[in-house]
């Protein structure tokens, strides 16, 4: 288990069958897209891991992952989503 999925697992096991978005977004536009998803209740937690780098990733709930890729393709920012391979890049 790494450290993100020990911070969404403590007490709750559905945790355990989220989905984990890493995105990667110019700096300045984080709190932008943290306000945009979290505004939609319940389809996704966000936590920055670097924001010099715009790094950030989401715990999709499960069953959201369909209504979280929409919300990213209509939001009109520059950025790049996937794994955790693309903070390599």
């Amino acid at each position: 288990m790494n450290h993100l999925e020990s911070i969404f697992n403590r007490d709750n096991n559905s945790a355990m069958q989220s989905s984990y978005i890493y995105i990667k977004i110019p700096p300045h536009e984080i709190h932008f897209l943290k306000f945009i998803i979290e505004a939609y209740d319940g389809v996704a937690l966000t936590t920055t891991i670097c924001a010099k780098k715009g790094h950030i990733v989401a715990c999709v709930g499960q069953g959201m992952e369909k209504i979280f890729y929409e919300i990213l393709s209509t939001i009109n920012l520059e950025m790049v989503w996937g794994g955790s391979d693309i903070f390599n890049e």
